[in-house]
């Protein structure tokens, strides 16, 4: 859902000039279809001069505004002195929403993804907010909305052991697998202080979920870690069997 100013500028460019595009120079051919449109689009618009402006790219501008519903473009002046005639279109619900400004070409092409997560920005905000968590990436948005419309979203919560941990200060914790405990772990404290939270907003969106809690370590069998933590493997198994039970009884 991503394509970058340059190849953006390119295409564009072509579609003014009514010239034959390479699809392969920016591997787009799996958007040729769409492009296609556009370029008809615009020599059909540039005959009749619907649009009469000395700005280049406004006509896309023009198609995003309508495509969008938003009720004016915002225009700001570049800075550079070798570009004072040239402007910006200031877009700034997609920077927010995605984290960064997309390219006119990427606002054109994803339409259908853009506004979908236009439409659950204000759940986003509502799980980052309530969960204390970071911006979630646009990708993991998408793949959420997706499960959702499935009519379940499923998650998985992977859970590290107990590792004997040491506090760095900030809120930074670092390990030092020096001991295996039975307790909940480092990362199913911070979990038990937000699945509540978590839960909640799911539930008052009316979203239908799973939510499964796994304890484990890809490492846990390594005779190196063992060593260190001076147990059995089957004391580390009876430790993280010990971890889930307090878990589900903390969370019931």
């Amino acid at each position: 859902m991503y394509i970058n100013s340059e190849a953006s500028k390119y295409i564009l460019n072509k579609i003014i000039k009514q010239k034959k595009i390479n699809f392969k120079k920016y591997n787009l051919n799996k958007y040729k279809k769409e492009i296609q449109k556009l370029k008809k689009d615009y020599k059909f618009i540039s005959k009749k001069n619907f649009f009469n402006s000395k700005y280049k790219y406004y006509f896309f501008w023009e198609i995003i505004r309508a495509k969008y519903s938003l009720k004016e473009l915002t225009l700001k002046k570049r800075n550079q002195k070798r570009k004072s005639d040239k402007v910006n279109i200031e877009f700034s619900i997609f920077g927010k929403i995605l984290g960064y400004n997309p390219s006119l070409l990427s606002m054109l092409i994803f339409e259908k993804e853009f506004k979908l997560l236009i439409k659950t920005q204000k759940f986003f905000e509502e799980i980052q907010e309530g969960c204390e968590l970071e911006n979630i990436k646009t990708k993991i948005k998408l793949n959420v909305i997706q499960s959702i419309s499935k009519g379940e979203l499923e998650i998985i919560t992977p859970l590290c052991p107990d590792y004997e941990h040491v506090s760095l200060g900030m809120g930074l914790y670092k390990y030092t697998f020096n001991k295996l405990n039975d307790g909940l772990g480092l990362i199913g404290k911070r979990l038990s202080k937000i699945i509540v939270n978590f839960h909640n907003i799911l539930s008052r969106h009316k979203i239908k979920f799973k939510h499964y809690l796994y304890y484990g370590d890809f490492e846990s069998y390594s005779d190196a870690i063992q060593k260190r933590l001076n147990i059995s493997e089957d004391e580390f198994i009876k430790r993280l069997e010990k971890s889930s039970i307090k878990m589900k009884k903390k969370n019931k």
